[in-house]
């Protein structure tokens, strides 16, 4: 997240590392969530950068299987399903939870995102073919 300073002789609006609205005075220092272009405001740095993916599994299969995949944090946002080879249906939390939130989904479909804000911790993915794979990133917006 960019760090900014205040270098102006006035209050700057701006939105903080915690997606708050802050006013910074006069020589004011703070992180913030997204890059600004405002006059006398002044970059500080750029780090810690800021990357909405908090995890990145490719799931291959040698059989036509069922698996769970465990969100890594409970402030994921949404998850991004890509690459799949084969044909997958998915489930949140639970493969009795039908329909599947995603079903019959192949190479030829587009990436496609799936929000979960709350609504599971968990993703269930069913493998229909013999062989096969997908790309999951679990991304977490501010």
């Amino acid at each position: 997240m960019p760090k900014y300073q205040n270098d102006s002789s006035a209050n700057i609006k701006i939105i903080d590392e915690n997606s708050r609205e802050k006013i910074l005075i006069p020589g004011d220092i703070s992180l913030t969530n997204k890059y600004y272009d405002i006059p006398d405001l002044t970059k500080l740095d750029d780090e810690p950068f800021i990357n909405p993916i908090e995890a990145y599994h490719v799931e291959t299969f040698a059989s036509a299987e069922t698996r769970t995949l465990v969100l890594s944090s409970p402030d994921i946002t949404k998850i991004r399903v890509q690459k799949v080879t084969g044909i997958i249906d998915i489930y949140l939390q639970s493969i009795t939870n039908t329909p599947a939130i995603l079903v019959g989904w192949t190479a030829d479909d587009y990436p496609v995102d799936i929000i979960i804000t709350g609504r599971a911790d968990q993703i269930i993915i069913d493998s229909k073919n013999p062989t096969g794979s997908v790309q999951i990133m679990e991304i977490k917006e501010r």
